[in-house]
């Protein structure tokens, strides 16, 4: 099972959250970070079902705090 490295998170409703993830230095030069919504079940399966991928985490984290 992949593990998910989140940066940060909040709740959006009482099942889904707003998290930032970081995908790993193996995408350092592609969209390394993504603003997702995940859930208990898609996080424990190491996934989001939806996000906006950006190359910094400053990037990520604007897009998460304007949720």
């Amino acid at each position: 099972m992949k593990t998910l490295n989140i940066v940060t998170r909040k709740a959006r409703d009482n099942f889904n959250e707003y998290v930032v993830v970081d995908r790993g230095q193996a995408y350092e030069n592609e969209r390394r970070y993504v603003s997702a919504t995940a859930n208990r079940i898609s996080i424990a399966g190491g996934e989001w079902f939806w996000g906006h991928y950006f190359c910094t985490l400053d990037q990520a984290v604007e897009h998460f705090n304007g949720r």
